[in-house]
């Protein structure tokens, strides 16, 4: 049977929508799909640690410590297996994104579709047309759901979601500034409960100052390179998911993949003049 190698890349969110991505790339190619997941900086967790694994086939390797070539082992030779396969790294796949991101993208891949081996390492969600939703593919594993089930409690059923992007995202920094959100949470009911989600401390204070009483914040972890700060991510992830709408940041995959997982409307806050 024909392969489809994916080595998502990037935090977890972008790594779910490659993952996504592959899953239906492989239904409509006939391959079978095998995972490449690394654990980085960016994401120091495997999938299994905050979502049942078991619909995948998933090599885990810990890339901190590995050598170059570590998926060698798995791979026989990565030259051999390079003249097998056509590859895309993660800079190729940027430019095809850019270049068809507005075309059908199932028409781009077909071109390959002969190929035996079929590799491609992104952070992109590159078949953003699925004919699945994503909780059919993902669901958080019982730690996870536990403790999303435990902050519900804290929070109830009926809030607003609000994502603010900081720290490493210059896009969402330069464009998505906080005065937006100020002045759009201004606008809501005093009455309306709002989840902020953010990675950045400072803004979480301003915020919870600014609009006493009304913030909720849950899993305060915010590295990204801790086990603790991813798992405490995705409790967000769910969270906002299961708001009545986001208030997102721009151009940033972690306020679009829970609205599009608990299909509610987003509003993506930016100024006039933002841009890729």
């Amino acid at each position: 049977m024909k392969k489809l190698y994916i080595k998502p890349i990037g935090g977890m969110c972008n790594r779910l929508y490659c993952l996504a991505s592959a899953v239906e790339l492989a239904r409509i190619q006939n391959r079978e799909l095998i995972v490449l997941w690394s654990l980085k900086w960016e994401c120091n967790a495997r999938l299994s640690d905050v979502i049942d694994d078991s619909k995948f086939k998933i090599i885990y390797k810990d890339e901190y410590n590995a050598p170059k070539r570590y998926f060698d082992k798995f791979l026989v030779s990565f030259e051999k297996y390079k003249s097998n396969a056509e590859v895309f790294v993660d800079e190729k796949m940027y430019q095809i994104f850019k270049e068809i991101n507005t075309m059908n993208f199932e028409a781009y891949f077909s071109q390959f579709n002969d190929a035996e081996n079929l590799y491609i390492e992104s952070c992109f969600n590159f078949m953003p047309k699925r004919t699945f939703k994503l909780p059919e593919i993902f669901q958080p594993n019982q730690e996870i759901a536990s403790k999303v089930n435990e902050e519900l409690r804290k929070i109830g059923d009926s809030y607003i979601g609000m994502h603010i992007r900081r720290t490493d995202h210059q896009y969402s920094k330069d464009f998505s500034p906080d005065e937006i959100f100020v002045n759009n949470l201004s606008n809501e009911s005093k009455a309306e409960k709002v989840l902020l989600v953010t990675d950045d401390q400072a803004t979480e204070d301003k915020f919870v100052g600014l609009f006493d009483g009304r913030i909720f914040t849950a899993s305060k972890d915010k590295q990204r390179d801790s086990l603790n700060g991813v798992k405490c991510a995705m409790v967000n992830v769910f969270l906002l998911s299961k708001s009545k709408r986001i208030y997102g940041s721009f151009n940033s995959t972690f306020s679009a993949f829970p609205a599009e997982y608990g299909e509610i409307t987003i509003a993506i806050l930016a100024s006039e003049n933002a841009k890729l």
